[in-house]
C-alpha cells in the first residue's frame, strides 16, 4: 500500500479508510503482503529472523531489535515505517522527508 495513502488516511471517506486499516493489519500479520518491506528486507529476514513465526508484526518486531545488522536498504525501510508510524499516531504532522524516499527509490533498484 502507498505511503501517501496511509498518510492520507484521515481524510478518507470512512468507507475507504476502513479498507486502508484492513490493509494495514493485513500487512502487519504477513510480511509478504507489505511489498516495500519484503523487498527492502527479505535477505535480512532470511538471514536474521527466520525462526521467527509470521502474523502479529513479529518479523518487523524481529528486524526492529536486530536494527545493526540490517543491510542499508533494509534499515531505511524499518526507519522509513518508524516515521509513518508516528505520524499515524499523531507525533509528526509532516510526511516522509523527500530524500529518504528518493534514497530509498535508489536503493530499491541495487
Amino acid at each position: 500500500m502507498s505511503p501517501c495513502i496511509k498518510a492520507q488516511k484521515a481524510k478518507l471517506a470512512p468507507k475507504c479508510a476502513a479498507v486502508v486499516g484492513v490493509r494495514q493489519i493485513e500487512q502487519a500479520e504477513d510480511i509478504s503482503l507489505d511489498t516495500p518491506l519484503a523487498l527492502m528486507c527479505e535477505a535480512d529476514r532470511s538471514r536474521l529472523c527466520n525462526d521467527t513465526g509470521w502474523g502479529g508484526g513479529v518479523t518487523e518486531q524481529c528486524l526492529k531489535e536486530k536494527r545493526a545488522d540490517l543491510t542499508i536498504k533494509c534499515k531505511l525501510e524499518v526507519f522509513r515505517r518508524e516515521v509513518e508510524e508516528s505520524e499515524a499516531g499523531g507525533l509528526l504532522r509532516s510526511s516522509t522527508p523527500p530524500t529518504l524516499n528518493l534514497l530509498l527509490l535508489r536503493l530499491s533498484s541495487l
